[in-house]
């Protein structure tokens, strides 16, 4: 029984870090979306440095 106990609260554990983890990705990306924005343009930028 103790055993088995363990291993429930061991798969709770899990399921509550990868929760946590998710939600931290998601405020992470949702906050840093002008930086991701940012990111398809500075290509560009070094693009047309290589051109010019």
């Amino acid at each position: 029984m103790s055993t088995e106990k363990r291993r429930a609260e061991g798969k709770t554990a899990e399921r509550q870090n990868h929760v946590y983890l998710f939600t931290l990705l998601t405020f992470y990306f949702s906050n840093s979306s002008m930086p991701l924005c940012d990111i398809p343009s500075k290509p560009s930028i070094h693009e047309t440095d290589l051109t010019a």
